[in-house]
């Protein structure tokens, strides 16, 4: 694995290296003559895709021993679902910071916009830059299988396609953070290390501040390594 420079926009921070691991449709507008009558698949399919997100159901958090997992039986895919999450499961708790930025970044491979607007909540007070998205940008450029590293059952063997529901895990950091800063990690099966997320507190609540090491190169997949 090779190192990477730092986003040269990023505020300088606690050291942040790596850690070896011990890792509406619209109803239809003509109502139907007979309102008794069974739903067609049509209409079904249709009923299916308008249901709201729903953050009682859409994940599951396990307190364990040196870490949470989170179950993702469903992942949020815009700011506003992020924030009906954050309002179960908030940011007093900076590892559910560093879970939901793992499912923004799997989101921003789909959706630039929607990956900023994800990852902009997490950042609280500060907003992601011009140069923060450009070098995001560039990290996927040709890793857009990266984010997905960090789930469970994904692997280079498998094109690091995640189990379902999609779980990941993230760990306490062994290494205690100045005043201010809370350190946690996750790991890619694609990595040797285990990645560090620094977070910033301010009024008890768990901000991003450096996560550059989740974008760090892994291994590649199977489909564009000609070893596997």
């Amino acid at each position: 694995q090779n190192g990477e420079a730092a986003n040269p926009e990023e505020p300088k921070a606690p050291q942040t290296q790596e850690i070896a691991p011990s890792q509406a449709l619209a109803p239809e507008s003509k109502p139907a003559e007979n309102p008794s009558a069974p739903e067609t698949p049509a209409n079904s399919e249709k009923k299916e895709e308008s249901v709201s997100f729903d953050a009682e159901t859409a994940l599951t958090v396990e307190e364990q021993a040196d870490s949470v997992k989170y179950i993702f039986h469903t992942l949020p895919q815009n700011a506003e679902e992020l924030q009906t999450l954050i309002e179960k499961h908030d940011l007093s708790n900076g590892k559910n910071t560093a879970a939901y930025l793992m499912v923004s970044l799997v989101r921003y491979i789909d959706s630039e916009d929607d990956g900023h607007a994800m990852i902009d909540i997490l950042r609280g007070p500060r907003p992601m830059s011009d140069t923060d998205k450009s070098f995001l940008k560039e990290r996927f450029s040709d890793k857009k299988y990266l984010p997905m590293s960090y789930f469970q059952g994904a692997k280079a063997e498998n094109n690091y396609t995640p189990e379902e529901p999609w779980s990941i895990v993230i760990y306490d950091d062994p290494v205690s953070a100045e005043e201010g800063y809370y350190y946690v990690h996750t790991e890619s099966s694609g990595a040797e290390n285990r990645r560090r997320v620094v977070l910033r507190v301010k009024d008890g609540q768990h901000y991003l501040w450096e996560y550059n090491g989740v974008m760090l190169s892994i291994q590649q997949p199977a489909s564009e390594d000609p070893w596997l």
